[in-house]
């Protein structure tokens, strides 16, 4: 049920549809999987951390190239401008050059002709690492005082009162 004090265009409490439902519903909407491909097209492969924290001491793709298929390599050495990127703060990077901070983490790419020679070849890129301590559980983070900061804190309307009126509120933990 709508509280009816709620503004307008709040979306609380009130059905919405994503924009493209119906087009994925009906099978009208189109994917990269659908679309035919180019004669001169490329596939790419990320090349991903396979450690939590750690210093990247080298990066070889010597055997990745030498694979069936592989025409090139891409890494933050290859990026035209800044290779900084951040939803509202630039602190990231879009290909890592010296640490790791997850597995995971996106080091460079590998463009072959088809999806399956750029996958084999990235699988195949030789990382030197320097492991670091990682912080694992949310425990360890808390013991460690390791917390993204600055915290934001973002609350519209009266959260208790949500609570109040809703048929149902479930409590918990989730863990991901």
């Amino acid at each position: 049920k709508v509280d009816p004090s709620q503004a307008q265009e709040s979306g609380l409490r009130k059905p919405i549809v994503h924009r493209s439902a119906l087009m994925q519903a009906t099978g009208e909407a189109i994917y990269c999987d659908d679309m035919p491909a180019f004669s001169n097209e490329l596939n790419g492969s990320l090349v991903l951390s396979k450690k939590p924290h750690a210093r990247i001491k080298s990066i070889s793709f010597e055997k990745a190239l030498q694979m069936p298929g592989v025409v090139s390599h891409i890494t933050a050495a290859d990026v035209t401008g800044s290779n900084d990127f951040g939803p509202a703060v630039t602190d990231d990077e879009v290909f890592a050059t010296t640490e790791v901070t997850c597995i995971g983490r996106i080091i460079g790419m590998i463009l072959a002709d088809t999806k399956e020679n750029a996958d084999n070849a990235a699988n195949v890129v030789e990382i030197e690492y320097e492991e670091l301590p990682a912080i694992l559980t949310i425990e360890e983070a808390i013991e460690a005082e390791s917390f993204y900061l600055p915290i934001h804190n973002r609350q519209m309307g009266n959260v208790e009162r949500e609570f109040e009126i809703s048929d149902h509120v479930l409590e918990g933990e989730l863990r991901i």
